[in-house]
């Protein structure tokens, strides 16, 4: 319990710096054991995708990361994501696809499946969480993605 003290305070000390999303990121998701990160990583961005209509293509990732039975599929939910962000031109839409790649991006390294992606990409997807925090620019909204964040290490 006192670890998880010491997780939230370090993160909160990133959380509340300007520009240290990516500090904030590497201290939480690397404080979790792999398979705690695509639930965690899920309900991130299901936070997130409260904020615009949601299509198909994010509630299929939601399911696949928080069904450990499915993340072996995160692969194929990635590609179709790719394809999405071309298409649309809205930038909080697209903050979060890019947002949801990461998602299946992170499920798929959790998967155990060949051909992991690099390890920081638990980091950068709070970057792009950061992104979207940033665009809504709405103080209660902030503090939800806070008590998100730090969920899993709730004293």
């Amino acid at each position: 319990m006192n670890n998880n003290r010491q997780i939230i305070d370090e993160a909160r000390v990133y959380w509340e710096a300007d520009n240290r999303p990516l500090d904030l990121g590497r201290v939480l998701y690397d404080a979790l054991l792999p398979a705690q990160r695509p639930p965690w990583a899920a309900g991130l961005l299901r936070l997130a995708s409260t904020r615009i209509d949601v299509v198909p293509e994010l509630e299929r990732v939601l399911a696949l990361a928080e069904n450990p039975a499915r993340w072996k599929d995160a692969l194929y939910e990635l590609d179709v994501l790719r394809s999405m962000t071309v298409k649309e031109r809205n930038p909080l839409y697209n903050d979060i696809i890019a947002l949801a790649q990461k998602v299946a991006q992170v499920t798929h390294n959790a998967s155990g499946e060949p051909d992991p992606f690099p390890h920081d990409v638990g980091w950068k997807m709070i970057v792009d969480l950061h992104e979207i925090v940033l665009r809504i620019n709405n103080p209660a909204f902030s503090e939800h993605v806070w008590h998100v964040l730090i969920e899993p290490f709730h004293i």
